[in-house]
């Protein structure tokens, strides 16, 4: 089954917006739809009920000053390092080191990519569970993620994993399950 997410691209005025499709975990995308935003289209202020007024810009920036704050704790730090990030913002520089606590971002292992790894590596001599494997395949780049998919026996193994999964899942009585 195909992954799909959005990819934003900002430019001056516009925002693009695309849909992207992988036929598998390791392939580059397929652009499905784009549709484009242009903000000058977009009134200065906009009304939020009868007599409110909102900016588009101020929305935009109170959003900015948030998720760029986000995991400072204490409001006088936040407020702190909110104060820098609009210094930061006036002089004209958007992107600056983003204030986060949060690691790298590991890639997705399916999990029969995971527990046929595992079986191939067992049935090689060294015992693997999924979980092992999955943090070894993280640990590797698309590129040789996608060298070990097509690798024959592991393929045949993910094979097997997804056969046994079908079968168990066509077995499961959703009923029997909740009731």
């Amino acid at each position: 089954m195909a992954r799909k997410q959005l990819d934003y691209k900002i430019t001056d005025t516009k925002v693009a917006i695309s849909l992207l499709a992988y036929a598998d975990q390791d392939a580059e995308p397929t652009v499905v739809e784009t549709v484009e935003f242009d903000v000058t289209e977009v009134p200065a202020t906009l009304k939020s009920g009868e007599d409110s007024v909102a900016s588009l810009a101020a929305y935009g920036l109170s959003q900015i000053l948030q998720d760029r704050v986000s995991s400072i704790q204490g409001g006088k730090e936040k407020l702190e390092a909110m104060a820098g990030v609009f210094e930061m913002l006036k002089g004209g520089e958007w992107k600056a080191a983003r204030a986060s606590t949060a690691g790298e971002r590991k890639a997705a292992i399916p999990s029969d990519f995971a527990e046929g790894f595992a079986r191939f590596v067992t049935e090689s001599g060294r015992p693997m569970d999924a979980t092992t494997a999955t943090i070894f395949l993280q640990s590797k780049s698309a590129d040789e993620r996608k060298a070990l998919r097509a690798h024959e026996g592991i393929k045949a193994k993910i094979a097997e994993v997804k056969a046994e999964a079908e079968s168990k899942a066509a077995d499961l009585d959703l009923d029997s399950l909740l009731g």
